[in-house]
């Protein structure tokens, strides 16, 4: 078995943002191809060429490859090789892929269908991976990668998560992997991704098939990030739209990629109860313009927002969004950039996160006094929440020194601009 050792990569995804988000990084490319043709080399080459033509002139520094298992062959992965670099090619089988394009929601539980994600540009990626026999098992597997990833991690990039995938089905294997990445990349730092489907499911691991291995995909740069999770069961493309729909509202700004971890058991139920479909639109619906990659797997990996712990779970949607200030206002390179910091750092303060947290309880009060009848005390709830929420206006105009600090480089006129995005 070929253990690959920490790639270091620089890579972007593949649309072209405003010109907020000029200076070192001009154009983000993030391009998509997919095939459904039962051969895997035919498949493979197809969606190679679909995926490079999206790049333009630009060389590709990571390729991902998501597919079905009648398709996963060193022959698939070889024929992608032709248009690719080998040792940029990582990835894995799963119940099916799905992208913006389609999640094969013609075809059956199991679909036969390849998609690749070809990147190119400045967001940083690094790569690790770990095989959860030779290394130890699930927890030493994700010490391993998580130590190796921490190593490359750049202090100075205000936005970073980790996508992961391989052997970690949910249950004791996600749970260990997660346990050791979270010992190295810290309790809440954003983990999200999904096992590679079936029992005996293959990796691809810098051009070369391999088994009961884990990948982890580093990804950093000048960004802002929404990440969620939702298990929800009783209406499932619904809680796909939830799982978006919360990730956006943390992301803020202008969402850029998306990547989707879906359930094969919750795909398996869509086929049966004809949902696949509806499931596929929600996506693009909640996602509007902004294209997105992933695969249904045998087990999710996410945290419910930012500020909570990633986890191994089950019959959920694992979402995470990457945004860039909305073009609305032309900022400039620096601005964004020191925007994007304090955003972020906000997100780590304990106290802003503590006003956001009674603020929303205070909503789901008055929520669930409204249904219950008792308008009296929905109308208590609605009015402690707008005092909470101007609470959280004041502390962040006043008390945030991350606020104030990105403040001090803009006009009054930026200064009421930031204070709204701020504070929604």
């Amino acid at each position: 078995m070929k253990k690959s050792n920490i790639v270091s990569l620089v890579a972007v995804f593949a649309l072209t943002v405003s010109s907020a988000f000029a200076g070192p990084a001009k154009g983000f490319k993030f391009s998509t191809g997919i095939s459904a043709n039962p051969d895997g080399k035919v498949s493979g080459l197809e969606a190679a060429k679909k995926a490079k033509e999206g790049l333009g002139d630009k060389a590709a520094k990571l390729v991902l490859i998501f597919s079905g298992r009648k398709q996963l062959n060193q022959g698939m992965i070889d024929s992608v090789a032709t248009v690719f670099e080998k040792k940029i090619i990582f990835g894995c089988e799963g119940y099916s892929p799905l992208t913006k394009q389609t999640n094969f929601h013609d075809q059956n539980v199991q679909a036969n269908g390849v998609a690749i994600l070809a990147v190119a540009g400045d967001i940083n990626i690094s790569i690790a991976s770990a095989h959860t026999v030779q290394d130890g098992g699930y927890e030493k597997a994700g010490i391993k990668i998580g130590s190796e990833l921490k190593a490359a991690l750049n202090s100075d990039d205000s936005g970073k998560f980790l996508v992961t995938f391989g052997d970690q089905h949910v249950g004791g294997p996600s749970a260990g992997l997660v346990k050791g990445l979270r010992q190295e990349l810290g309790k809440t730092f954003p983990i999200v991704g999904a096992a590679a489907g079936q029992g005996n499911a293959k990796e691809i691991v810098a051009g070369e098939i391999v088994d009961n291995t884990n990948v982890g995909v580093l990804i950093s740069g000048e960004f802002m990030l929404g990440v969620a999770t939702s298990g929800y069961k009783e209406d499932l493309p619904t809680t796909t739209k939830y799982a978006i729909s919360s990730a956006l509202s943390q992301s803020k700004g202008k969402p850029v990629m998306a990547f989707l971890f879906d359930c094969g058991g919750r795909r398996g139920k869509m086929f049966g109860q004809k949902q696949l479909k509806a499931e596929f639109d929600t996506m693009k619906s909640s996602l509007g313009d902004t294209p997105f990659f992933g695969f249904y797997g045998g087990g999710e990996i996410g945290p419910v927002d930012q500020n909570s712990p990633s986890k191994g779970v089950g019959f959920s949607v694992a979402t995470a969004i990457i945004s860039v200030v909305d073009g609305a206002v032309d900022l400039g390179a620096e601005r964004t950039r020191l925007y994007i910091i304090a955003m972020n750092k906000m997100k780590k303060d304990a106290l802003l996160v503590r006003l956001i947290a009674q603020e929303k309880e205070l909503g789901k009060k008055s929520i669930e006094a409204e249904k219950s009848g008792d308008t009296k005390m929905a109308k208590i709830f609605r009015a402690a929440k707008q005092a909470k929420h101007m609470e959280k206006r004041y502390y962040l105009r006043l008390y945030n020194p991350a606020f104030n600090a990105a403040c001090q480089a803009f006009n009054d006129n930026d200064k009421n601009y930031w204070g709204k995005k701020s504070s929604n």
